[in-house]
């Protein structure tokens, strides 16, 4: 998965070995990348730049470990694990009013704190087909 950061300074990749890569598009080389989880990340999403005061540091990555993380990519830092599905996370996104919405095979849509990543509630859970 891909994604730009939303000053367009940044792109952010990751792959099914669980590497998140921070790479210069200018130059076209990793700025820097690490083994962020233990299995294949899903989905990133960037921290909209109105909530950050437009530092575009923060990026969340979601994985087939049931977890979603929060790095600052300035430091390479992962500032907060978030933890409560019990399958793999399919997809996360940031919200622009600061919460973070994850995506799960366990059929629950949960709403999280960005900041302190607690969880504010389900949002949805679907019905098995």
């Amino acid at each position: 998965c891909t994604a730009w950061s939303p000053d367009g300074t940044r792109f952010a990749s990751a792959d099914k070995s669980g590497v998140l890569v921070i790479w210069n598009p200018t130059l076209g080389k990793p700025i820097w990348s690490k083994r962020a989880h233990r299995q294949h990340i899903s989905s990133l999403a960037w921290e909209p730049m109105h909530l950050n005061q437009g530092k575009c540091e923060r990026l969340v990555t979601s994985s087939k470990d049931s977890t979603c993380k929060i790095w600052n990519v300035r430091t390479q830092a992962c500032l907060l694990t978030l933890s409560g599905h019990t399958d793999a996370v399919e997809c996360v996104k940031w919200s622009g009013h600061g919460f973070l919405y994850t995506a799960s095979r366990d059929r629950f849509i949960k709403v999280w704190t960005a900041r302190e990543g607690d969880t504010l509630g389900l949002l949805v859970r679907t019905l098995k087909g």
